[in-house]
């Protein structure tokens, strides 16, 4: 985080829409993501689908800004996946659709869940900026694929990875830094064992997280 930015933690939120099903018709609502969210498979003809959302950033400042929004997950991988254009331009009061406003698919693996892992925990990090920036330069394998490669320990978090890349830079007395802000949710996906009935779950096959 960056409590020293006159953006604000706030400054762009991460909205989520989940589907509803009402009278045999499918709508789409914004979800209250602020504790977190979680995803649950949902069984539809004898078969477990997918659990499905739509994301979007909304600028609620007066300034324009450049977002972007990384996926970081249990095993230490970074992706800016969701994002594959680099940092979106977004103007004041104005809401970005990840995906063309299209579904986005939350899942567990088929090799972890039949490993017996039935829970995923991720992290949605989204980052803010008054000036653009290239996203992709937090990408990194799982810890496991960096350690056969042989390339050493990587950085904890996504914060020092970028230090780790931003060492190799000159900087004056007169270099001038942007505001910039981050602000995380935290999504956990759950696919019951094979065999298990079907869960209920929470409203609209989402629950707060503990």
């Amino acid at each position: 985080d960056n409590p020293g930015s006159l953006l604000g933690p706030q400054a762009v939120q991460i909205v989520v829409h989940l589907p509803v099903a009402t009278n045999g018709a499918e709508s789409w609502t914004e979800a209250n993501a602020t504790a977190g969210l979680r995803l649950v498979y949902r069984q539809v003809g004898g078969n477990w689908q997918k659990p499905r959302l739509r994301l979007a950033l909304r600028n609620d400042t007066d300034h324009d800004l450049y977002c972007a929004l990384v996926w970081l997950g249990e095993d230490h991988s970074i992706s800016s996946i969701l994002m594959p254009g680099g940092a979106e331009f977004i103007p004041a009061k104005r809401l970005f659709a990840l995906h063309n406003g299209r579904d986005i698919y939350a899942s567990i693996p088929d090799d972890k869940w039949q490993a017996g892992r039935t829970e995923v925990r991720d992290v949605l990090k989204l980052f803010v900026s008054t000036e653009p920036f290239d996203p992709t330069l937090f990408d990194q394998p799982a810890w496991r694929s960096v350690a056969t490669r042989g390339t050493g320990r990587p950085p904890r978090n996504v914060l020092g990875w970028l230090t780790a890349r931003t060492r190799a830079f000159s900087l004056t007395p007169t270099e001038t830094f942007p505001e910039w802000a981050t602000h995380e949710l935290r999504a956990a996906v759950m696919r019951p064992a094979e065999g298990a009935d079907a869960r209920p779950g929470g409203r609209h096959g989402q629950e707060t997280m503990p």
